[in-house]
């Protein structure tokens, strides 16, 4: 999610995000406003649900806005913005 969301928050040029996820199986829907907001959820998952150790998604989390940044910044660069 990481690299997503920075990718994301680069091309537009602001950390904000306005995204909603629903989920059939809670029959809820989660709303976000940051990337941050949904990276720490996502990380927060992982550990409870056993599946990571904390450590290891944050630093996964960070080498991912790395990438994203970098996917942004060069890569997509003017895709959205000029439109």
């Amino acid at each position: 999610m990481g690299a997503v969301t920075k990718a994301l928050s680069t091309l537009e040029g602001t950390s904000s995000l306005d995204l909603n996820l629903p989920s059939t199986v809670t029959g809820t829907t989660r709303h976000y406003e940051t990337g941050a907001q949904l990276r720490a959820e996502g990380i927060g998952a992982r550990i409870w649900a056993g599946i990571h150790f904390r450590t290891s998604d944050e630093v996964g989390d960070q080498m991912g806005a790395q990438l994203g940044s970098r996917i942004g910044s060069h890569y997509l660069r003017g895709s959205l913005r000029h439109r």
